[in-house]
Parts: structure tokens; sequence; C-alpha cells
């Protein structure tokens, strides 16, 4: 294989930082700081490999692990929530047909017993033998904003269009988040979708006052919708510098008669805009429901990739007993 791995050292950072800023992407989840406070709120390990091929360095890889009993699982990222694509960041021309075997040989002899990646949107499907690791299709929808605000407002669905005036008719108001009191309200959001649903938030508070410390209005956008001097839903966005993802929504459990999600996504892609960012990545559309707000808006549904690999044998009877040791744990 045309391609190597190599553990990045603090001595290496600087070609990593250099690899991420001139990648076309740049984007904000394989930089450092990012990296590091994902490891430091996800009690997560984190490794960074530099991928080398003979012009220098073709890629960057980032992995989180974590040992459960006597297994070490590692993936990338680990915690899907607010990051949803990692994996292999590669140059243009690196050679995609050596990655994935590259990437699982250091797997097989570095110790992982099992890997999870989620490659970016675009990436092609990875041509892996299903012997070495198990391949899922995932979905979102992305909308193209160099079309313009006129082009994509009448590109949106009728009822879509619909929802976003009858909030604004309602008095709903769409801001940008500015100052610290925005991410504790925000959260408190969060926290109660979550409790609704009889779910604990995937990243704690600490995670999102640190992020918001970080990158709050420069790399990551907070809005937040108003309804009779009340925050009633809040949404995160990440703003790289050609792409705009966004990565949480929350709203009161009274929200809905006034729709303040259809005009907080709207506003968003405005502002996206606004910025010079030409695709907008709703994230996520795997489930039909959200799948079909997401399409309201008129993006087009796009591909990226979940791999999954098992290379130790442990690893492996493990997997093949999980959905009997499930029937069998069930009945106990």
């Amino acid at each position: 294989m045309s391609l190597r791995m190599v553990p990045c050292g603090p001595e290496r950072y600087g070609e990593w930082d250099r690899f991420r800023e001139e990648h076309p992407a740049c984007p904000l989840f394989h930089s450092r700081p990012w990296l590091n406070l994902l490891a430091r709120h996800q009690a997560a390990r984190l490794d960074m490999y530099l991928i080398e091929d003979t012009q220098g360095v073709a890629g960057i890889f980032p992995v989180f692990s974590r040992n459960y009993v006597v297994l070490r699982v590692f993936s990338s990222p680990y915690v899907v929530t607010d990051t949803p694509y990692l994996g292999p960041l590669v140059r243009a021309d690196a050679p995609c047909g050596d990655l994935w075997p590259t990437l699982l040989a250091h797997a097989r002899s570095g110790g992982m017993d099992f890997l999870r990646m989620f490659t970016r949107v675009g990436v092609p499907l990875p041509d892996i033998d299903p012997g070495m690791a198990s391949v899922q299709r995932k979905t979102t929808h992305v909308l193209d904003l160099t079309l313009g605000e006129d082009a994509i407002w009448e590109g949106m669905e009728g009822r879509c269009r619909t929802a976003v005036r009858k909030a604004l008719k309602d008095g709903v108001t769409v801001g940008e988040a500015v100052g610290d009191g925005f991410i504790d309200r925000y959260v408190d959001m969060l926290e109660g979708v979550y409790a609704r649903q009889g779910l604990a938030s995937p990243n704690a508070r600490p995670f999102y006052r640190e992020m918001w410390s970080l990158f709050g209005g420069r790399e990551i956008i907070g809005l937040t919708a108003v309804h009779e001097g009340r925050d009633i839903a809040g949404a995160l966005f990440v703003m790289d510098p050609h792409d705009a993802y966004y990565i949480s929504g929350a709203s009161v459990s009274d929200a809905g008669r006034v729709s303040p999600n259809n005009v907080l996504q709207w506003e968003a892609i405005r502002l996206a805009m606004a910025r010079g960012v030409d695709r907008y990545d709703f994230v996520g559309s795997d489930i039909p429901r959200i799948a079909k707000f997401k399409q309201s808006f008129g993006g087009m549904l796009h591909e990226y990739w979940c791999i999954e690999a098992a290379p130790s044998r442990l690893a492996k009877l493990m997997r093949e007993a999980y959905p009997w040791l499930k029937r069998r744990l069930g009945r106990v």
C-alpha cells in the first residue's frame, strides 16, 4: 500500500494544523481545539495520526477510545451528537483505493478491538471487503446556498414557507446569540427535550459551556427564537468556510403552536449566505419524520458512510453473540 499511518505527537502538531487549514473544507471538527474539547468531556483518549504518502502528509485521522471490560473500543467520532462527521480527512489526490485498507490494517496491528468511523459528506462509497468491515449508508439533506435567497425561498415546499410566515406573524423573533448567558438558557431547553423522552443529553452542560467559550460567535453560531419575551427555541450551527452544519436544536414543550423551528432554520440559512458559505447541511436524515422536515427546505439528499470493523477475534465473537445475549438478558 502507498499510504502509511504515523502517530502525530506534539512535535508534529504544526503539520496537522497546516494540513487542516490548507484543506479546502478546513473543518472545525478536525481542529485540535475541537478534538481536545471532545476528549476532555467525553472521557475518551484521543489518538491523532498523520496519513503519509510519497509526497508527505496526505491526510489526518483522529480517533477516540475507551475501555469496555476486556475490549478497547475506538471511534471517530466517539459521540456523534454535535460532531456528526470525522474520520480521515485526506487530500483530493490521495489514493482512496489504499485509504481504507491502510486504516483497517492499522486497526488490526494497533490492537483496536472495535473501530467505527463516520465519513464526511461526499466521500465515495468505500470499496471495502465485507470480511474486513461493514459499511452503512447514512443520509443528510444539503442545501446549495449559491442559488441565492430568492431561489431558495421559492424552492422550499409551500408548507415550509407557510410555517415561516406564521411564526413571524405570531410575533416570533430570531436573534443571534451574544454573551455567556445564552448557552445555559439553551442547555436548559436541550435537557428538557431529552427529559421528555426519558433520556439524558449525550453531552453535558460543561461541554456546551466550554464549547461556547472557545468558539461561540465565531466558528459556532447560536440562534434563539423569542415569543412574548420568552426563549422558546434555539439552535447551534458550525460555520466552516464553505459549509454550515446544523448540529443541535431544542425548544420548550409548548413551542410548536408558533412553529419556531422553521423560522430558526430559515434565519440560519440567511446568516450562512451572508457569511459567504456555499452549502447548508441539515445533518442527518435517516429518521423519516425528521427527513420530511429537512426536505421541506428544498435541499438535496446526500450520502455519507459509517464504517465498522471488529479486527480482534474477541470483538467478533462478542458482536456475533450480542443478539443472543440481549435476548437472554431480556428474560432475566
